[in-house]
């Protein structure tokens, strides 16, 4: 399951194009500033939202770095596994 959270997340990352990817490292960062599963949902909720609006092609490396980092810092504020692949899935439609 943890794999598959990561696979998504970073094909999600690469939607991000080049001057995109400064946007979504700042993502990441903010995310790893959550303490509670709230500010969690808020962030993924923001991830959707960063998908829906960004679908230019870029650094692959950069942007699954920063997918990794998102995913495991909402894990570790409160968001279940399922919780943040049913977000991943939301924002993988938003990309075809």
């Amino acid at each position: 399951m943890r794999k598959t959270l990561w696979v998504v997340v970073s094909v999600l990352a690469l939607g991000c194009g080049k001057d995109i990817n400064k946007a979504f490292d700042d993502m990441a960062d903010r995310a790893c500033q959550c303490k509670d599963k709230a500010c969690g949902e808020k962030m993924l909720d923001e991830f959707v939202a960063f998908v829906r609006d960004n679908s230019d092609s870029g650094d692959f490396e950069r942007g699954r770095k920063a997918g990794e980092k998102f995913g495991k810092c909402v894990l570790a504020a409160g968001v279940t596994p399922d919780e943040l692949l049913d977000k991943m899935k939301e924002a993988q439609k938003l990309l075809h």
